[in-house]
């Protein structure tokens, strides 16, 4: 397996989890108490969303192999290293998957 589709991987399975969040934090407001207005799981939402729209679109471009991919890994390694201890795992093997320039099937061959 390459490292773009390693890294395609780990986006898509932090896609999966975000939206799981989403759909949990939006079933808890349809489905629970009322809650105070500051309390409102609304920016859950929205930032669960949020990021499972991101992992998407860095999942995607790491699939095709392009540096724009690859520089989004990276910056979002960055910030899952703060998310001890599991952000960090996963923000580790990132940054190994992709701190090194991605060879295309195209550039072996030529």
């Amino acid at each position: 397996m390459t490292k773009p589709e390693q890294a395609f991987l780990v986006h898509r399975a932090l896609l999966v989890l975000y939206g799981l969040l989403t759909l949990l934090t939006g079933l808890s407001v349809a489905v629970g108490p009322a809650v105070p207005a500051w309390l409102s799981p609304l920016p859950f939402v929205l930032f669960f969303g949020l990021m499972a729209c991101v992992h998407w679109w860095t999942g995607r471009a790491c699939r095709t192999g392009s540096n724009l991919g690859r520089s989004l890994s990276v910056a979002l390694a960055v910030i899952m290293l703060l998310g001890f201890p599991f952000g960090t795992l996963i923000g580790l093997y990132l940054l190994s998957v992709t701190l090194k320039a991605w060879t295309t099937p195209d550039s072996v061959r030529s």
